[in-house]
C-alpha cells in the first residue's frame, strides 16, 4: 500500500477492524466498525453509506444534535430534541462524568450542502426534504442497529 490522501468517510471505530484485518486476527462480532483495507488498497472507495457525529448519543431521553455526512457532501444535522433539562450529567466513552447543557434555542434539523456550501449558511432542507428523511431514517435504523433509543 502507498501513502496517499482518501476520501472515504470513516469513524474511528474502523480503526479496530481495519488492524485486525491488517494483522489477520478475526473480528469479534460486537466490533461496530468497518475494515478500511478495501479503500487503502484501492478496492472501495467507501465502506458506509454516511457517518453519523454527536455528543452522548447513547443518553436517552435528552437534547442530542447528530450530524450525518454523506461521501457526496451532504450533511444533516438533527436535533433530537427528546426532553428539556436545564443541565444533566454525560459520560463519555472515557467513563469520566461532564456536564452538558442544552442551547436556550434549539431550531430544528438543518440540510447542507458541502461542497457548494461549507461553511454550512444555507439552509435547503425545505427544497431537499425527501433527502433529509432519507438521512434522518437512515441515521434512525443505524442507531437500532446498535441499540441506541432514538432521538
Amino acid at each position: 500500500m502507498k501513502a496517499r490522501r482518501v476520501k472515504a468517510l470513516t469513524h474511528p471505530a474502523d480503526f479496530m477492524p481495519t488492524i485486525l484485518e491488517l494483522l489477520n486476527v478475526p473480528r469479534p462480532a460486537r466490533v461496530q466498525g468497518e475494515s478500511l483495507v478495501g479503500v487503502l488498497e484501492e478496492k472501495a472507495e467507501h465502506v458506509r453509506e454516511f457517518t453519523v457525529s454527536g455528543p452522548a448519543i447513547h443518553t436517552p431521553g435528552l437534547w442530542r444534535p447528530i450530524t450525518v455526512t454523506t461521501p457526496d457532501g451532504w450533511s444533516l444535522i438533527h436535533t433530537g430534541l427528546v426532553g428539556r433539562k436545564a443541565g444533566h450529567e454525560i459520560f463519555a466513552v472515557d467513563g469520566m462524568p461532564r456536564q452538558e447543557t442544552m442551547p436556550a434555542k434549539i431550531t430544528g434539523p438543518e440540510l447542507y450542502h458541502l461542497p457548494s456550501d461549507p461553511a454550512q449558511q444555507h439552509n435547503v432542507i425545505e427544497r431537499q426534504a425527501g433527502l433529509a428523511e432519507e438521512l434522518r431514517a437512515a441515521c434512525t435504523a443505524w442507531f437500532r442497529r446498535l441499540g441506541v433509543p432514538e432521538s
